[in-house]
């Protein structure tokens, strides 16, 4: 009886490793300041944005929300002049350097 309710104990209290904190990828992160005249850094940087954009709005996120997140995403990798448009199908992003 003691081992059913450590267990129950351990499941309540966050003990227990959750599957997608052991699956999980490490976060990206630039290791050094991004250089916004290379055109293919600034793409990868902007196909990152529109990837988190994608899943929220996958997600039933509303497009004010999606709008303002892939813009965080693309100002926390370097490329902070970017405008972006959400309508119900499509993510559109520019970016000024």
């Amino acid at each position: 009886m003691g081992r059913r309710w450590d267990r129950l104990r351990r499941a309540l209290l966050g003990e227990r490793t959750a599957t997608v904190d052991t699956a999980a990828l490490p976060a990206m992160s630039p290791i050094q300041p991004i250089d916004l005249t290379d055109d293919t850094a600034v793409a990868q940087i902007l196909d990152v944005a529109i990837t988190v954009g994608e899943v929220l709005l996958d997600a039933g996120t509303g497009s004010v929300d999606t709008a303002a997140q892939v813009g965080l995403v693309a100002s926390t990798y370097g490329v902070d002049e970017c405008q972006v448009d959400v309508t119900f199908d499509a993510i559109q992003v520019w970016a000024g350097r």
